[in-house]
């Protein structure tokens, strides 16, 4: 342990009366030292200052020196980073002032609206959105991008502008199924005339996979029928997302099948369009065939694993069985030690991790989709009677630590 960490009363204050003096020596010395230094420079000096008061909880002192940045270079309100510290020092007073962030994002408002630079105005619309929803005030959220898009209608041209909508609608509790139907009925209504395939196309499959993950696979399907182009006009990614959308919702299996197998003519075999043709024969009864491509996209994924993590590779197929496996064990020690939310760390959890999130994120990337096909293939089985295969792969899955199969699709 650091011989800093046992330290005298006053010897902890010096930290904050250093500050507090230099703090006062620079008020005496602004009218002389803004002479010499330029507007701007010293106006984003006085930002960064008063953000950093902000985060060590010294509030006025943050607001007189964002007020002094202001003084200093009034184009400063130009700067998103302004508006986010006003904001963030209106959430940092106890109590909050309701009324004061009202009117901040009111001031906000009317003040980027004589920019001519869109995008500026774009970027500080959003970083106040994000704020807010930091803050869980999901409705004043909402009634800034309301006001936002009425203002500028070319922001739904904005990838981020879509995800923070969802953000906010899903980060309610209870989610209402209005919002999130309203989120997805205005992309639809706002995108389906541009004429930017691309751009249009890129938006709605960020949309429905986003959907995908809160398992509102009707809202997916419809964004991405009205959104994309016609199939054969598709890139392959595009019909196996349609399809495998279909797949999950058991609806429209017909179509999924013409989708599924034109990604698989022209992306040819990925693992992941195997899987998906063996999902859509299997809603559709067609067992023997379904499993077919359900042993493909279990050995194709367990191919892919081992060209770039031979050592998961030789965890996940470990021919013991699964209760004499040690995988999940194994796998925690692929993850790192550590708790989230007072769990030890696991498939399930390591989503959530600060640390090595790069790392942790791929290699749960990989061992849930592996579970996905090996689940998927355990149903199939069980279609066909074979009951005992299917046990392996379900007894395989919750070795790995992962005991919530709803999660896995």
């Amino acid at each position: 342990m650091s011989e800093d960490v046992f330290r005298t009363d006053r010897q902890s204050n010096r930290p904050v009366t250093f500050v507090a003096i230099a703090f006062a020596l620079l008020l005496v010395a602004y009218p002389v030292l803004r002479v010499y230094i330029p507007g701007p420079s010293w106006a984003r000096w006085m930002l960064a200052y008063a953000a950093n008061e902000r985060v060590a909880g010294r509030i006025d002192n943050a607001l007189n020196a964002l007020d002094r940045s202001y003084q200093a270079d009034a184009e400063i309100v130009h700067d998103s980073q302004y508006w986010q510290t006003r904001l963030e020092i209106a959430f940092g007073r106890s109590p909050i002032q309701e009324e004061e962030v009202q009117r901040l994002i009111d001031h906000a408002i009317e003040t980027t609206q004589g920019f001519q630079d869109k995008n500026r105005r774009f970027s500080i619309s959003k970083v106040l959105a994000l704020t807010l929803l930091r803050e869980k005030h999901w409705d004043l959220a909402t009634e800034l991008l309301d006001r936002t898009y009425k203002q500028d209608p070319a922001i739904v041209q904005d990838l981020q502008y879509w995800m923070i909508r969802l953000q906010v609608v899903f980060g309610r509790s209870p989610v209402l199924d209005e919002d999130v139907e309203h989120v997805a009925d205005h992309a639809i209504e706002s995108l389906k005339n541009s004429k930017n395939a691309s751009q249009r196309s890129s938006i709605s499959m960020a949309l429905a996979s986003n959907l995908l993950k809160k398992k509102r696979w009707d809202l997916a399907i419809k964004v991405l029928d009205q959104l994309l182009e016609p199939p054969r006009r598709r890139t392959s990614e595009q019909n196996n997302l349609l399809a495998y959308s279909r797949s999950l919702s058991n609806t429209g299996l017909d179509q999924a099948l013409v989708e599924i197998d034109l990604a698989m003519k022209n992306g040819g075999d990925i693992p992941a369009y195997q899987d998906t043709k063996g999902w859509v024969l299997y809603q559709s009864g067609e067992y023997e065939e379904a499993l077919l491509f359900a042993n493909r996209a279990v050995a194709g994924f367990a191919n892919e694993i081992q060209a770039v993590a031979p050592e998961l590779f030789s965890i996940l197929t470990d021919k013991r069985a699964p209760a004499d496996s040690d995988a999940s064990s194994k796998i925690d020690t692929l993850l790192g030690e550590g708790e989230v939310d007072g769990e030890k760390t696991n498939v399930e959890t390591a989503p959530n991790m600060n640390a090595s999130t790069s790392v942790q994120l791929a290699i749960v990337e990989m061992i849930k989709n592996y579970a996905v096909v090996r689940l998927h293939r355990a149903r199939i089985l069980e279609g066909l009677g074979r009951t005992d295969e299917a046990s392996l792969d379900l007894e395989w899955i919750k070795s790995l630590g992962i005991n919530d199969f709803s999660k896995l699709y």
